[in-house]
């Protein structure tokens, strides 16, 4: 049974999940073909910039920065209390795990975009695992949720994730601040985790600003123009789906509300976007998703 506490973080989830199918689906009507690329490379540019972050961040608290330690911070696919995994294998050059249902995958499959399922699930673990290895880790997908085959084959009904970061593809200078000693693990670090909704926010933020970069780098004015499109589209959405989860919940949709169930909103909240192209992609984000959905909501 969901806690009205947990609905508030699925929803900051779920926001997530059609930020992305937004977008997507509309640099793939407005851009064509060559959005598949963009879209990837900004998923994939996203996890790496996440896995060159949490490794400094371990470095410097003195935790060793392999396999083991990654996922003991919930660095998986997500911490939603929705996903149902199995870890088959685990260590510190090593990670085997399955994944039986994912919220992310069901709103996929509903809305008819596993295409753009497969792109994140195919970009986001390999993008994280090469930038907290710096390039030495490999990640493998096998079976996948968002599998949809039409040749008379049954599509999978899980993912199957394999991580491996062998000591042996790392420089000897390195191997210390990463592994336990050869063919021994170490016990799991006690991992700081980051709260969901500031987990929520570093990831819609940075989506976002890789997504601009390479939408308009790749189509120029016209990359930008489907950005903003996809935006405009979900501040709709958002508006239907805000006003049904107050009236179910038995609240008022307030700005506060709206704030516990959406991880960025309904205030422009600058000290989340940061880096470059940062700047650009707020703008597009402020004016195209929530000033509109602060105007359709009457919250000022």
């Amino acid at each position: 049974m969901n806690t009205i506490r947990e609905i508030d973080l699925q929803n900051q989830q779920d926001f997530w999940t059609y930020l992305y199918i937004e977008t997507g689906k509309s640099l793939k009507e407005v851009c064509g073909r060559g959005a598949e690329g963009v879209i990837r490379a900004a998923v994939r540019n996203m996890s790496v910039e996440k896995g060159k972050r949490l490794r400094k961040e371990y470095e410097a608290a003195g935790i060793k920065a392999n396999l083991q330690n990654l996922y003991a911070g919930e660095n998986a696919c997500s911490a939603d209390v929705r996903v149902r995994q199995q870890i088959l294998k685990e260590g510190e050059e090593i990670r085997l795990w399955e994944v039986y249902t994912c919220p992310m995958a069901l709103i996929w499959q509903h809305e008819g975009c596993n295409d753009l399922g497969m792109y994140y699930c195919e970009e986001n673990q390999r993008g994280l695992v090469a930038g907290f290895t710096e390039g030495a880790g490999q990640v493998n997908l096998t079976k996948k949720l968002t599998c949809s085959r039409t040749n008379g084959t049954r599509p999978d009904n899980h993912c199957r994730f394999s991580a491996y970061f062998r000591m042996a593809n790392t420089p000897k200078e390195k191997r210390d601040r990463c592994f336990t000693g050869y063919g021994i693990d170490g016990p799991k670090a006690e991992i700081s985790k980051k709260d969901f909704r500031t987990l929520m926010q570093e990831q819609c933020t940075s989506y976002m600003t890789w997504l601009t970069k390479e939408a308009v780098e790749a189509f120029g004015e016209e990359g930008r123009c489907a950005v903003a499109i996809g935006l405009r589209k979900l501040a709709e959405r958002m508006t239907e789906l805000m006003l049904w989860h107050a009236e179910a919940t038995l609240n008022a949709c307030t700005g506060e509300f709206v704030h516990r169930n959406l991880p960025i909103g309904p205030e422009a909240e600058d000290a989340l976007w940061d880096g470059p192209g940062a700047e650009e992609a707020q703008k597009l984000f402020c004016r195209n998703f929530l000033d509109v959905l602060n105007k359709n909501l009457k919250l000022g």
